[in-house]
């Protein structure tokens, strides 16, 4: 990732796969997974952010509001399938009831 368009281009195609790939989660385990992928210390996301340094001024500036955006894109689309597959527990457990 030379320049911001390549981050930018990077990132846009990780939320696209983390997309994608929360869809398919069927259970807390396989989205905490997920959420480690995506957002955590050894993510694409992460190691994005330490790439800001070598960057000049204007690209950086890109760079890091790309970062922001995949980033908060990223928490909302997992808060959307933790409800998810909470409402499918709930459902699960009431009709057991």
């Amino acid at each position: 990732m030379s320049n911001a368009a390549d981050l930018t281009a990077d990132l846009d195609a990780l939320v696209a796969d983390a997309a994608e790939r929360l869809a398919d989660a069927r259970d807390l385990d396989a989205l905490a997974a997920l959420d480690a992928e995506f957002l955590g210390k050894k993510s694409a996301v992460t190691a994005a952010k330490k790439q800001l340094g070598g960057l000049d001024p204007d690209d950086r500036k890109v760079a890091g509001q790309a970062i922001n955006a995949a980033r908060t894109s990223l928490g909302a689309a997992m808060a959307e399938a933790r409800e998810r597959l909470a409402a499918c527990a709930r459902a699960v457990q009431y009709e057991a009831e």
